[in-house]
């Protein structure tokens, strides 16, 4: 589990990122149920599907910029959670975003992002779903050479372009230079609102 810091002006907030593999095989409608029920504190609960996260700085740049847009009051959602979503699939159009980065009906891993104002609250809530989902992956946001393809392929990022930001053929060096690539759409949604 990973507990990060983002900051909207001078205002700290905590967000959770893991990797679940949903062990009690809950479907869409118990992840959704799920997510509603958060404490106040608590201000998004996002599943995403976990084949097209290419990793944490991913992770973060969605958290941050959906937390932007939602305080900023430029958001395009009527909650945080379904802008995380529009952030994470670097789209403008809600049910696009919902088809391409939300979980299929019985997802076998998924991806949570929680987002609120206490860091302990936060972890503690995160904790407590996964208990309910299943466990932990051993190794969240792996990469192999499939994912890195679907994840090309899936975000339109051609080779090309990956080469442009690193000329080294390590797995790792092409993770970077995608996610780098993706990061940048990622931002591009604040736009045009």
């Amino acid at each position: 589990m990973i507990l990060e810091s983002i900051y909207h002006g001078d205002k700290e907030y905590a967000v959770v990122l893991t990797e679940i593999i949903n062990t009690e095989r809950l479907t869409k409608d118990a992840l959704l149920a799920l997510s509603t029920q958060t404490p106040e504190d608590i201000m998004a609960v996002q599943f995403l599907r976990a084949d097209i996260v290419p990793g944490v700085i991913y992770l973060i740049s969605v958290a941050q910029n959906a937390l932007n847009a939602w305080l900023g009051e430029y958001a395009r959602a009527r909650s945080l959670a379904v802008e995380l979503l529009l952030y994470a699939s670097a789209q403008h159009q809600i049910g696009v975003a919902i088809e391409q980065v939300g979980v299929a009906n019985l997802p076998e891993d998924l991806v949570i992002v929680v987002v609120g104002e206490n860091r302990t609250s936060v972890r503690a809530y995160a904790e407590s779903v996964v208990s309910h989902i299943g466990r932990e992956r051993d190794r969240p946001f792996e990469q192999n050479e499939q994912k890195f393809r679907a994840i090309c392929e899936h975000f339109g990022v051609p080779m090309n372009e990956i080469q442009t930001i690193t000329e080294a053929d390590t797995l790792e060096a092409r993770f970077t230079a995608l996610t780098k690539c993706i990061v940048s759409r990622v931002s591009l949604v604040a736009f045009d609102t």
